[in-house]
């Protein structure tokens, strides 16, 4: 009996050593929680905000970060000179990125019309090198001339444009002024498009008589010659092609008018 007990009592701390070694060597083997998978991980989105039609960025311009589950948890901050932004410390979720720039139209983050892509953060997903592409504003501008070359003041220029919103094919009317006293007119801030001009205008010694009103001699009608009461036709210009093009920033057209 005493040489058994003598043996139980050598074997018990073997067999303990044993189970501690094994532990040891399961610790090692496991592998380390991924921390970036857990709530408390956080993420960033950055990138660079760029012209659309140069690829230049865009220094000093404003970009938003929207929360799509909460649209008033807004942050925003003003690009560096090379177009740089970064919005930091961001939990798990999906964003929507918008960014804006005087002389250029406002736009999320790979918007096609009506809509854009939304962002999301996460263990996975590369966040930190976005392109946001902004499209410039286009101005145009013309003259309106006659049929010798002379310039034509204060007639009347109308803009139109083809509209394509909600599945629907329009032109509708994008703007209307006058020409000044050179015959040159000018649209500013006009999204990209396909536009139309129109001109209504008559020659400056032109004479429309007004009929009279009441009956005797101080309201007779004054003769005017016949050949003086003429006006231009209403011309139209079709400007082809989606505006702004690639290649001129500012173009400039001339619309004749005879009669």
């Amino acid at each position: 009996m005493l040489r058994l007990a003598s043996a139980m009592r050598l074997v018990m701390p073997v067999l303990g050593l044993a189970v501690l070694y094994s532990c040891a060597l399961l610790g090692r083997q496991s592998p380390l929680p991924d921390r970036s998978a857990t709530p408390e991980a956080k993420f960033k989105i950055a990138g660079t905000i760029v012209s659309s039609l140069t690829g230049t960025p865009l220094g000093k311009a404003r970009v938003s970060l929207f929360d799509t589950r909460n649209p008033a948890d807004v942050v925003w901050m003003i690009t560096s000179e090379t177009g740089h932004f970064e919005f930091g410390s961001l939990k798990p979720g999906k964003f929507s990125l918008q960014g804006a720039k005087r002389g250029f139209i406002p736009a999320a983050y790979d918007q096609h019309e009506q809509f854009s892509t939304a962002i999301v953060t996460g263990a996975g997903f590369d966040t930190g090198n976005l392109v946001l592409r902004l499209t410039p504003l286009a101005l145009l501008g013309g003259k309106v001339i006659d049929e010798s070359g002379d310039p034509v003041r204060n007639a009347r220029v109308m803009l139109y444009v083809e509209d394509h919103q909600a599945g629907m094919n329009r032109i509708r009317r994008a703007g209307s002024g006058l020409s000044d006293d050179q015959g040159s007119y000018e649209f500013a801030a006009l999204a990209p498009g396909n536009y139309y001009l129109s001109v209504a205008a008559r020659p400056w010694y032109a004479v429309h008589p007004v009929a009279s009103v009441g009956e005797g001699a101080g309201n007779a009608r004054p003769a005017v010659a016949q050949s003086l009461d003429v006006a231009y036709p209403t011309g139209w210009r079709s400007l082809a092609g989606r505006y702004p093009p690639q290649s001129s920033p500012r173009p400039s057209f001339s619309v004749s008018c005879s009669h």
